[in-house]
């Protein structure tokens, strides 16, 4: 079953999810990347939670080529690419 994070149990899971970011980064070999579904076009966090790319070396995108979320989705590949983070496509035919 899939539900929204808005109904999420454990309260405050971002900080655990932070936790579980840092405790895979440190079990992670050197050189290793860690790389997350992390930023959002369209979604109410207004920078697209680009502050995930604080911990994550990079992020891969969903539905990025969709007529509503192309624009804000080029400026948040931008944005990534300026922090020097990795950016990853998600691309199926239609």
């Amino acid at each position: 079953v899939k539900t929204d994070r808005r109904y999420l149990p454990v309260k405050n899971h971002g900080k655990a999810y932070l936790a579980t970011a840092n405790e895979l980064r440190e079990r992670l070999p050197a050189g290793k990347i860690l790389i997350g579904n992390a930023l959002r076009a369209r979604t109410p966090n207004k920078n697209g939670y680009l502050e995930h790319l604080e911990y994550l070396d990079g992020s891969y995108l969903e539905g990025w080529g969709h007529k509503k979320n192309l624009a804000p989705s080029l400026d948040l590949m931008s944005a990534a690419l300026k922090k020097g983070r990795i950016v990853m496509l998600n691309g199926a035919p239609r």
